[in-house]
């Protein structure tokens, strides 16, 4: 009985030996999205417009046994970011680049206009060990009931990002990615977006003169001349109107083997704003009744109107948000609640 014991003990603890290792679970790690000045340091005046926003995240990567490559925990399929409230948007202050332009890639480029481009993006991708590949983010032309669509190249594979405003309070930009390719292994990103694409300083970075390709790391840009479109400088990005913080902003992923398991979520909390004492806030009303006869049923048209001319304009300040309006009706109109 003894000897049968060790052969059984024996024989379990080679069957645990061989056993494969479980996967590591899939996940992110390291996400930020964060808005800075030109200098790099993070931008904080309230209505203002940023000179980038950046996201950055990588996926959980394990070690393969028997390869003993780096190799990321899952294939990202679908992945949903939701930006801070107050934080928006301008898709037509620049240039859309068409779909069909976009899907025509030559010469390592796509064939969209360099006046659509809006920025940059790092992606850590190979078919072995990870490298940054560099390229230029577009915007395009968004498909019906969609607000804002981007897009880059991942090597020669097109990724595109829809952009919606959130339908429920506080109505924040969500940005999703719906069955990213798998040709490549994907092990993570750093995107930046201009808040004024037409800006000078991102003439030697616009569309193809941005020289993309395998760099050294994130965050450099590499330049293979100077792209001035000529473009009247217009606002792409603006910061919240609110002093209040952090700011809040998460995501959501979900992997290829996995598309059914609960996703992977997490935060990341940036800087308040400050300076709302700037800011100006001038609304105008309009009102009239739909008849001028005494005594009769009748309309009423009223309206609210805002002259931000801060939400373009590249050195100006968005107005603040109404927060509450409380409409009084001209004297002697009454409502009939039936």
């Amino acid at each position: 009985m003894k000897r049968l014991t060790l052969t059984l003990t024996t024989v379990f603890l080679v069957a645990l030996a061989i056993a494969p290792a479980a996967r590591a679970e899939f996940g992110f790690e390291g996400f930020e999205l964060t808005f800075t000045n030109e200098d790099g340091s993070p931008a904080t005046q309230a209505g203002s417009h940023p000179f980038a926003q950046s996201v950055a995240f990588d996926v959980k990567t394990e070690i393969e046994a028997g390869s003993g490559e780096e190799v990321p925990t899952g294939d990202v399929k679908a992945l949903r970011f939701v930006l801070p409230p107050g934080f928006t948007g301008a898709p037509t202050a620049v240039g859309q680049c068409t779909t069909a332009d976009f899907l025509t890639f030559v010469n390592a480029y796509p064939a969209c206009s360099n006046a659509t481009a809006v920025g940059a993006t790092w992606l850590r991708i190979n078919f072995a060990d990870p490298e940054a590949f560099l390229a230029p983010v577009y915007n395009l032309v968004p498909p019906p009931g969609v607000a804002a669509k981007i897009g880059f190249y991942a090597a020669q594979i097109p990724i595109t990002v829809e952009i919606g405003v959130n339908g429920e309070a506080p109505n924040n930009i969500e940005a999703g990615l719906l069955n990213i390719p798998q040709v490549i292994r994907f092990y993570g990103s750093e995107t930046q977006l201009w808040g004024i694409p037409a800006d000078h300083a991102h003439d030697p970075y616009r569309g193809k003169c941005l020289d993309v390709g395998y760099v050294d790391g994130f965050g450099e840009l590499a330049s293979q001349g100077i792209c001035d479109t000529g473009a009247e400088e217009e606002a792409f990005l603006t910061l919240p109107r609110s002093c209040t913080g952090p700011l809040t902003s998460s995501y959501e992923a979900v992997s290829w083997q996995e598309p059914n398991a609960a996703p992977d979520k997490g935060s990341f909390q940036a800087p308040g704003m400050a300076g709302c004492s700037k800011l100006g806030f001038s609304p105008t009303i309009a009102s009239k009744a739909t008849t001028s006869q005494a005594e009769t049923g009748s309309g009423l048209d009223f309206r609210v109107d805002f002259n931000d001319e801060g939400l373009t304009n590249p050195t100006g300040l968005a107005q603040s948000d109404i927060k509450k309006a409380v409409v009084a009706l001209p004297e002697g109109m009454t409502v009939n609640p039936s």
